[in-house]
């Protein structure tokens, strides 16, 4: 892991996915650095994703975050 840590540049950007399989679960992966957060909203999703990327980098993670939802419409 730490090899991935020096790869990743200061300016660096994690990407999460989020995936809501029942209504008060969400569940958030960065697939680069296997992260995955759960949060029952998406403010307790944003706060756990911030906390996991932070224990991920000690502390030291300045670089930007973003979530990515996607929406599937089923065609009838």
């Amino acid at each position: 892991m730490d090899r991935i840590k020096q790869l990743l540049s200061p300016d660096s950007e994690l990407i999460f996915i989020v995936m809501q399989p029942e209504p008060a679960v969400m569940t958030a992966f960065e697939s680069n650095l296997g992260l995955v957060a759960f949060g029952e909203t998406l403010a307790d999703l944003k706060q756990a994703i911030r906390e996991r990327v932070l224990q991920f980098f000690d502390g030291e993670y300045k670089g930007r975050i973003c979530i990515r939802q996607f929406h599937d419409i089923v065609l009838d």
